[in-house]
């Protein structure tokens, strides 16, 4: 089910073409005060768009644009979590600190409240259970619905992709497809981003 959700919003955008110019002007790291709650630094990670209603729908590697996600150290995991934002529980998010800084992905949401992200041919074993690196070198993504609100930028330009707690340095790259606010799809491949810049 969760493979034929993913070809149908990746067949609409690629049926609909990619006329848009690109749309994320760049991915951003912020960092989160995690009070030492946790060890290391939790960042998040951002794709900062170009206009309000702005989308993200995909966040996808292939063998020429591979997804990467990895830290210097193992990326923070809390035994009550899981890889992805919608497996966190917002109240237990709220009375557990553990859970509260967990490494995560998602597109937009934080919690199992506005999260509806889904994966293909994306494995996060080792994320979840060994702090590990998220690779795709072959066709592999996470991705949300095109009617899901929480993929649409707000008055930040901003829609958030990811948590990651980690002792340290978090790097990588991933590719994007999306809908800018006029309706046009676009898609853009090899966008990096570093916690030291």
């Amino acid at each position: 089910m969760k493979k034929n959700v993913f070809w149908l919003t990746a067949t609409l955008v690629l049926l609909l073409g990619f006329n848009a110019t690109a749309q994320v002007k760049n991915l951003s790291i912020e960092q989160v005060d995690n009070e030492g709650k946790v060890p290391g630094k939790t960042y998040r990670l951002y794709a900062v768009m170009t206009h309000e209603e702005d989308r993200v729908l995909v966040i996808f590697g292939d063998t020429l644009n591979p997804l990467i996600i990895k830290a210097s150290k193992p990326f923070y995991q809390s035994p009550n979590g899981g890889g992805m934002a919608k497996d966190s529980n917002r109240k237990m998010v709220q009375l557990n600190d553990s859970l509260r800084f967990d490494s995560w992905i998602t597109v937009g949401g934080e919690d199992n409240y506005d999260c509806n992200i889904n994966v293909l041919n994306l494995s996060l074993q080792k994320f979840e259970e060994e702090g590990g690196p998220i690779e795709v070198t072959t066709d592999g993504a996470w991705f949300t619905l095109p009617t899901d609100q929480i993929s649409k930028a707000g008055s930040d330009k901003k829609i958030l992709l990811g948590q990651f707690t980690t002792k340290g340095t978090l790097d990588g790259q991933l590719c994007i497809m999306g809908r800018d606010a006029k309706g046009e799809n676009f898609q853009q491949k090899g966008l990096k981003f570093n916690s030291k810049h």
